[in-house]
Order: C-alpha cells, then structure tokens, then sequence
C-alpha cells in the first residue's frame, strides 16, 4: 500500500513540475463574436478503434503494464496559415479549432513553443464553458516545449491575439 501512495505522490509532484501557469483572463474572441461563429477546423488522423480495443485486451492482461490513457497523433500543423484571423480594438486575434473523432478529451503538446510579450494563448471548448489560459510569454521555457491540460470533448478552440503593433503579431 505505501508502494501505491509513494507513486501517487510522484506522478501528482511530476505534473506540478509540468503544469502550466494560468494568468487568468477570457478570450477575445467569445467576448465580441457569436461562441458558434463557424472558424478553420483541422481534423486529426480518426483512430483505428477496433485495434485499439485490440491492443488493450492484450495488454490489460499484465498488471505491470499500465492503462492506456490517451493516444498520440503526431500532426504537422502551421496554425497562422490554418487559423482565421480578425483585427479587434487594437488587437490581432487568430483562431483554429482541431477536431479529434471519437476523442472523449483532447490535449496537446507544442514543440516549438514562444509567446511574445503581449500575447496571449487560450485553449477552449467551443461552447466557451470550459478555457485554459491566459498563456503568455512568462509561460516560455528555454526548451520551447508547450503542455496543454485535457480539455473535455473532441474539439478544441485555439486562441492567439497579439497587439497590433506587436513586431511578433504574426
């Protein structure tokens, strides 16, 4: 039982070492535009879920081996070139939204991760009732890498806004 606990605590410390800091704030774009307002959709690679289930009922079999918790999709996506943008009060705001088939949450990694002073990153359901954010440029590590917490659903909503006369509002 203290094995359970001590590895508790060691994924719970690991993900605090991870979490993202949140600056608070709302998206822009919910605050000025219809939360269904249609924008660009990237949809992921749909996932093969009878081999999964296959997988699993392989692997379940082992007490050592841990429970799938998620599946990766390693995409190549050039948000600025997918993302729809607006000028509002000053402010250039891109967003994108993913859609992830059959995926019961979605959550991210970016591997080439900078925010410039004066953005802002939000990450949100469509509906607007559940955001991750404001990410800014005190969320830049020295190895560019960018964790996004689960949001719940198969669509997420990615947000970018800059100031206008931002050297980096592109």
């Amino acid at each position: 039982m203290k094995n359970v606990y001590f590895g508790l605590i060691t994924v719970l410390i690991c993900q605090l070492g991870l979490a993202q800091i949140e600056h608070g704030g709302f998206p822009f774009a919910l605050e000025f535009e219809n939360k269904n307002t249609q924008i660009p959709t990237y949809t992921t690679p749909e996932i093969d879920l009878k081999l999964v289930e296959q997988e699993d009922a392989v692997t379940d079999q082992y007490k050592e081996t841990m429970y799938r918790f998620g599946i990766d999709h390693e995409v190549d996506v050039d948000f600025f070139e997918l993302a729809n943008t607006v000028i509002h009060k000053e402010r250039i705001i891109s967003r994108l939204q993913i859609y992830c088939p059959d995926a019961r949450s979605v959550n991210f990694l970016v591997d080439d991760f900078y925010l410039p002073e004066g953005s802002q990153l939000f990450v949100y359901s469509p509906n607007g009732e559940e955001i991750k954010g404001a990410f800014t440029a005190e969320n830049n590590r020295e190895n560019r890498i960018f964790p996004v917490g689960l949001v719940g659903g198969d669509q997420i909503v990615i947000e970018y806004s800059a100031p206008l006369n931002s050297e980096d509002a592109s």
